[in-house]
């Protein structure tokens, strides 16, 4: 039997903060234009190839995916990634707009113009509105919800911790291909990691255990159709 430690995603939490505690260190001892240029020292043509294909999954299509996924299994947590999707795009936008940090290329085109950042090539380049970033935000709450529902649905405690632990990594890659595409600097993606977990905790504690006590969240598609398939 799975113990009620599974049923919330504690361990993709516990990585996301040592993650944000260990960015957060380099921050703080790390000058902004050095730490980019040391994330981005390594590029190859596979990695690029890959950054640029992977970078892309945080594109709204991963959403609408997922979600017509998670409508086939549960509209609970089909109606919860929804939730935690459009509450993580409204905080971003809004505070990209307040904030209006210049991007990599031109900041460091204003700052350090004899650096030359290694791009990829052929990748479009943004060059304003840079914190927090979009894409990581993204990736972390698609990945945070998606470890909720792995770890409320467990049967068995490796069921739960396991698929934590991979979502969690696909949230860090995706991130660090911001890194890697200089599109973003480090603290960009330290923002949007950490209001990723505190947008996701808002909504989804509440939603989670008011759907638990409501059994209309439990109804998925594919009982529908079937349904209607042995009506005719």
């Amino acid at each position: 039997m799975a113990s009620k430690w599974t049923k919330t995603p504690w361990l993709f939490t516990l990585l996301t903060l040592l993650f944000l505690i260990g960015l957060g260190i380099a921050l703080l001892n790390i000058e902004k234009g050095t730490l980019h240029l040391s994330l981005n020292a390594y590029h190859a043509p596979l990695l690029d190839w890959v950054m640029r294909i992977y970078t892309r999954f945080a594109d709204y299509g991963i959403y609408i995916a997922v979600l017509i996924l998670l409508i086939f299994y549960k509209a609970g947590w089909a109606s919860l990634l929804a939730l935690n999707a459009a509450a993580a795009t409204i905080v971003v936008q809004v505070l990209k707009r307040i904030i209006n940090a210049p991007r990599p290329l031109l900041w460091f085109s204003d700052n350090l113009p004899d650096v030359q950042l290694q791009l990829v090539e052929g990748f479009p380049m943004a060059y304003h509105l840079s914190c927090p970033s979009g894409h990581t935000i993204t990736f972390f709450t698609l990945c945070l919800t998606l470890s909720w529902v792995c770890a409320c649905e467990a049967k068995t405690p490796l069921r739960s911790y396991m698929p934590q632990v991979i979502l969690f990594l696909l949230a860090v890659l995706g991130a660090y291909s911001r890194i890697y595409l200089s599109m973003h600097f480090a603290f960009d993606i330290w923002c949007g990691a950490a209001l990723a977990l505190i947008v996701c905790y808002v909504c989804s504690i509440p939603f989670v255990r008011k759907m638990h006590e409501k059994p209309f969240w439990n109804r998925n598609l594919r009982q529908k159709m079937t349904k209607t398939a042995q009506k005719h």
